[in-house]
Order: structure tokens, then sequence, then C-alpha cells
């Protein structure tokens, strides 16, 4: 994966070179980004046994270009299905399949940022947020996707403090994720 990621950089600077010594207005170079926004529904199994499961909720904003099909960013919710603790991600979203003539079936899906884990009490811990998967095209059109993602879902949680010097050491969570999403 991270050969292809590799090549289509070099790809993608060889064709900027070439683009580079024909003149083109900004007005045309702009006009091949175009705004995209998305948002998702699905839900986690705790891998890390913390009885952690959830439901989640996601949308996204950024920007389509050529083999990019979004690169912005993101807000969430994971709702804990047994008990009251949640985690609100903000992340950053790159998604892509490589080709910038035609929408393929398969697509990689990643999202990057922090979680603000809330727990009982009126505690919270904030800690890293990371998803990697793989994502399936189900309906297309011009300018519309509904997809099938896929994926492992990690959150840090750590030591969070109750009161009067209570600190608890909880193990960060893992996840296997399964979402349906649109995408326009």
């Amino acid at each position: 994966m991270i050969r292809r990621l590799l090549f289509a950089i070099v790809l993608l600077l060889g064709c900027r070179a070439a683009a580079a010594s024909e003149p083109e207005n900004t007005t045309s170079l702009l006009s091949r980004y175009t705004f995209s926004w998305g948002a998702q529904i699905g839900g986690s199994i705790d891998m890390s046994g913390q009885n952690m499961s959830s439901i989640d909720f996601s949308a996204t904003l950024g920007m389509r270009h050529a083999w990019i099909k979004m690169l912005g960013v993101g807000v969430g919710a994971h709702v804990m299905a047994s008990n009251s603790c949640r985690a609100y991600p903000v992340f950053m979203a790159f998604r892509t399949d490589f080709s910038s003539t035609r929408r393929r079936l398969l697509f990689m899906d990643t999202r990057v940022g922090i979680a603000n884990n809330t727990f009982p009490g009126d505690v919270h811990r904030t800690g890293l947020y990371t998803y990697g998967g793989l994502g399936i095209n189900l309906a297309t059109g011009l300018r519309f996707a509904s997809y099938l993602s896929i994926g492992y879902t990690f959150m840090q949680r750590g030591t969070v403090n109750y009161g009067e010097g209570e600190s608890y050491l909880l193990p960060h969570l893992h996840f296997a994720s399964v979402a349906l999403g649109v995408h326009f």
C-alpha cells in the first residue's frame, strides 16, 4: 500500500511538471477542485474486551480533485451501547481509489485526529483517534456515491482522574468498524 502511495505521488509530481510547461490560468486550475461532503452511520465492535461497542455517526467536509476522492475534516460520535460513555472524534479524512479517470469499486478510507472521551461522573480524557479501512462503492452517480466502509478504529484513553487523587488506567480501545455512508 505504501508503494502504491509513493508511486501515485511520483506520478502526480511528473504530471504537474509536464503541466507547468504549459501556461494555464488560475480559474481553470481552481475549477478542477470541487467541494465535497458526506455522512455515515455504522457500528463498532470492541475487540479490547472493555464492553465499549458503539453506534457511530460522522460527517466530513472537504475537497475532491483527480485521484483524491476526499481530503477534509470531520466530526463524529461513538455512542457506547452498554454504558453511558461517549467518544467525540475530530479528524482529518482522506479517501482515494488511486484513479483519476473514473470511480473504482474499492477505495482506501483513512482518518487521523483526536477523540474527546467522556465517562460517568463528568470525567473527560482526550486521546489519539485513528481509522483505516477499505470502502466499497455501492451506488454511484456523477456527483454522488453510497458506500460500505469496513475497517479498524483505535482510540487512546489512558489515565483518568476521579476527584480526590483517585486515578484509573483505562486500556486503549480497538474496534472492528463497519459503516454505510453517502458522499457528494
